[in-house]
């Protein structure tokens, strides 16, 4: 088995681990970001995994690119989780359309609820759906793990609302992606707390963030994947996003996993 997976705030990357544990198999782990650096096209695996967060209703920039240059000749059986603050959408589908015209087909699916990381720059009103998902996150995993050692097709998508689904989250999915997340790369900054730690630079998965005279820099000439790993892992919280209240409110990031684990990925 073959895992490949994406992770800025470090809560796909617990959930992998502990699903990996659960499986009891043995699971090679391929970051995505390291494989997209070193031209690698290809994966000999019968049984495929992937694991990624949700990035505006839809699969992040970076996963998109993957699967679109990756592919998977000897998969029988693919399958993927996706962690998610809550939202219902149909992400699913997007992944399996971009796996069929490589050959292939999603044969398992589970979405994991966690903490959104995204509320520090757009906070949503959290449903009482999305609070027993959260709830529910440790027992939907185990279940998923036994789903995929029996090698058993089945898409659980969790909580339903067909309106967001079918409306709400299609359109902003579609506006995030039109606009760059309306052009929000060009709003983080840092400040004067900042100590020139350089840590957002390890951690910043599109390789955007430059150290310049010890203070960070966004260089425009490469797309942010707004995975918040600078946002959310900075030590001292100076990173922040123009007219937003990030400098009120707290960082998200799975407890378990330091910066070391995120810029690992590169």
């Amino acid at each position: 088995m073959e895992i490949f997976y994406y992770s800025g705030t470090g809560f796909t990357l617990t959930t992998m681990k502990t699903f990996t544990a659960l499986v009891k198999e043995d699971v090679r782990i391929r970051p995505i970001v390291q494989l997209m650096k070193q031209g690698e096209r290809s994966s000999a695996a019968e049984t495929v995994g992937l694991f990624l967060p949700m990035h505006a209703f839809g699969l992040p920039r970076a996963f998109r690119e993957f699967l679109k240059r990756f592919s998977f000749p000897r998969a029988s059986y693919i399958f993927a989780l996706v962690t998610r603050g809550g939202a219902p959408t149909k992400i699913h589908r997007e992944i399996d359309r971009l796996l069929r015209r490589k050959g292939c087909r999603l044969a398992a699916f589970q979405y994991v609820t966690n903490p959104n990381t995204f509320d520090i720059i757009f906070p949503l009103k959290m449903e009482q759906a999305v609070i027993d998902a959260r709830n529910r996150a440790e027992e939907d995993l185990q279940a998923f793990a036994a789903q995929v050692c029996r090698r058993e097709a089945g898409i659980n998508r969790g909580y339903r609302n067909r309106f967001h689904e079918n409306v709400t989250f299609p359109l902003m999915k579609w506006m995030s992606r039109a606009t760059g997340y309306f052009n929000l790369q060009k709003d983080f900054y840092a400040d004067g707390n900042c100590t020139g730690c350089g840590q957002c630079e390890q951690v910043c998965l599109s390789g955007k963030i430059h150290l310049e005279d010890g203070h960070p820099r966004w260089n425009k000439a490469v797309s942010c994947q707004y995975c918040l790993a600078c946002l959310h892992l900075c030590p001292v919280q100076a990173i922040q996003v123009r007219n937003s209240k990030t400098a009120e409110r707290k960082r998200i990031h799975h407890p378990d996993v330091d910066w070391r684990a995120i810029a690992a990925q590169k």
